[in-house]
């Protein structure tokens, strides 16, 4: 398939800067040159992987060769599908992040005026690209080319969305797979209170972990886990992501996608090279230093420091989330099954039920038990006062936090050392605390699963000394696009 395209543009100054409400008076990139030319796009999908999975893979390797068609190939354009595909998730020690909703401000000009929300500096650099762009057209008006351009006006189709809302809701749906298809027979017959149905829950993960994350810090690292939730991101429009073709027809080979790419290399942007409609905030650009500095009272600015004041580590969640929806799930389970049954022998071992009355002949009946709620709310929040903490301590939860960080890295402990690792974290938790804890069992879990791959690849791993933060772990280039792993859109 081919597509006309009639313009090649080249823009060279790199030094634009536009205080907020002034008047934006750009330079006119020079060194435009007009042209027709037939291209040839990729035209790979979802559809076309269904129908012909070896056709598709031959259009996402042409997808690189395609983009060499533009003048510039791939300048400015960040891979966050195959290279840095943990940006916005990780911090440069590769611990799972999530902003502070504190520091977020609403778009002033949307698509269909929908409220849409951003980190507040990402919303001045982008309010500051829609001024110049508009200096731009007013200035040299005939250097855009003829006709509607996808790129033109310059609005917001998304923006942040909120990662614990997300959770929640895919939560919800590891629970609904749990009780309609797990829960059934004697698995059900098993749950007499909340400690049985914690086991039977932990049971599960273990079973299916390779197609579920549960804690927090997981699904953010996850490709469920949407980048739009790290703030650092902005949708132009809201399309479906896999179609290739719509990418270069309406996007690559558009007569003005050179000034795009243009325009938000110098507004401290890069294009999203597999969705080109998005956009990602360069952290490493003198305007975002600028915005941020602007924004939040500091006297320096690094990348680094950018994550850890407006970012929070999301494995400090981690317990507190699952201490909630483990008594929600619990109390949705009792509120649909108050009564649970199970067998009960008359006269005999309950061991050995099934032998026992088939030689001795003895009656079997169903025990009926009632389950009882946990009382952990007050209004549909968790209640630090309530019989539920006091019960269920943080050693509880630091225990199943560490089965279930376990089985979501894949780890396979030699016999014993699963419980000397739990003794262990829960002696640096009497220590120093949950969250110096929490923060222990995260680093050395990695640490981990790291030799673990590294066993696996045929390579040695020895270890010296104590895990550090970052150790074994994909670490993004500072404060860049960073990380490694997978991520959703």
């Amino acid at each position: 398939m081919t597509e006309e395209n009639t313009t090649s543009q080249t823009f060279t100054d790199n030094s634009l800067v536009v205080e907020m409400g002034q008047e934006a008076q750009p330079p006119v990139p020079n060194n435009i040159v007009q042209g027709s030319k037939i291209k040839q796009k990729a035209v790979g999908s979802n559809a076309l992987a269904n129908a012909n999975l070896n056709l598709h893979f031959d259009q996402k390797l042409f997808y690189d060769v395609a983009l060499t068609q533009t003048a510039k190939y791939d300048e400015n354009l960040l891979d966050t599908w195959n290279v840095k595909n943990l940006f916005g998730k990780v911090d440069p020690s590769g611990f799972a992040i999530y902003p502070s909703e504190s520091f977020l401000k609403l778009f002033p000009t949307t698509k269909d005026d929908k409220e849409i929300w951003g980190l507040n500096f990402v919303v001045d650099l982008f309010e500051e690209m829609q001024l110049l762009m508009a200096a731009y057209v007013n200035k040299a008006s005939s250097m855009f080319g003829a006709g509607h351009s996808a790129f033109m006006p310059l609005k917001v189709a998304k923006g942040w969305s909120s990662v614990e809302v997300e959770y929640h809701k895919w939560m919800t749906q590891v629970f609904d797979v749990f009780t309609s298809d797990y829960i059934r027979g004697r698995r059900k017959e098993s749950i007499v209170d909340f400690k049985s149905f914690v086991k039977l829950f932990l049971e599960f993960i273990k079973g299916f972990s390779s197609d579920f994350v549960f804690t927090f810090s997981g699904y953010i690292l996850s490709s469920d886990c949407s980048r739009l939730n790290s703030g650092l991101v902005i949708d132009l429009f809201d399309k479906r992501y896999d179609q290739d073709g719509y990418k270069f027809q309406k996007y690559f080979f558009d007569t003005n996608f050179e000034f795009y790419r243009y325009l938000t290399g110098v507004s401290g942007f890069a294009i999203d090279k597999n969705i080109p409609w998005r956009l990602h905030v360069n952290l490493n650009n003198p305007k975002v230093r600028d915005k941020y500095l602007a924004r939040v009272v500091s006297t320096a600015y690094s990348p680094q420091k950018l994550y850890s004041t407006v970012f929070r580590h999301a494995f400090r969640q981690d317990i507190q989330l699952l201490r909630f929806h483990m008594a929600t799930f619990y109390n949705n389970y009792v509120n649909l099954n108050p009564i649970t049954e199970k067998p009960k022998l008359f006269g005999g071992p309950k061991s050995a039920l099934l032998p026992y009355c088939g030689t001795q002949q003895k009656a079997v009946t169903m025990e009926q038990i009632f389950l009882d709620s946990e009382m952990a709310f007050i209004d549909g929040v968790l209640d630090p006062k309530s019989a539920y903490f006091k019960k269920y301590d943080d050693i509880f939860w630091l225990r199943m936090y560490i089965d279930i960080k376990v089985a979501e890295y894949g780890i396979k402990f030699r016999p014993g050392r699963r419980q000397k690792f739990i003794k262990d974290a829960i002696f640096y938790n009497n220590l120093k605390g949950l969250n110096a804890s929490l923060a222990k069992v995260v680093l050395d879990l990695k640490y981990l699963r790291g030799v673990q791959l590294m066993k696996t690849a045929g390579l040695k791993g020895e270890r010296k000394g104590t895990a550090t933060p970052g150790a074994l772990v994909s670490t993004p280039t500072v404060g860049s696009y960073g990380g490694g792993g997978s991520g959703g859109y």
